[in-house]
């Protein structure tokens, strides 16, 4: 994801051994927070950490990079989902899960 960031012309910083950050990676103007999961994410919920449900709701500049179909092992086939504007709207329904 660092590279992405870069490729995008973004100057990205690690933030994972940070733990008042709210996110993963730091690349202003974005805030992003990186979920991997092992088959396709398309269709199920999400689960977030309340820090990062509240710098989403409060910072429209807040990310989700999505990285799914990793449990198959081969990179190429790893796929890239990205919210972030969308995600204002689809914390309207969030339920809290415990």
């Amino acid at each position: 994801m660092i590279g992405l960031e870069r490729d995008a012309g973004r100057v990205p910083v690690d933030r994972r051994d940070q733990a008042t950050y709210p996110a993963d990676i730091e690349s202003p103007p974005r805030t992003i927070e990186i979920k991997a999961v092992g088959g396709s994410q398309r269709g199920w919920f999400l689960p977030l950490e309340v820090p990062q449900v509240n710098e989403a709701r409060s910072n429209p500049e807040f990310f989700i990079y999505i990285v799914d179909n990793v449990r198959q092992g081969d990179p190429s086939k790893f796929g890239l989902k990205v919210g972030g504007e969308r995600l204002g709207r689809l914390l309207t329904k969030a339920k809290e899960r415990r």
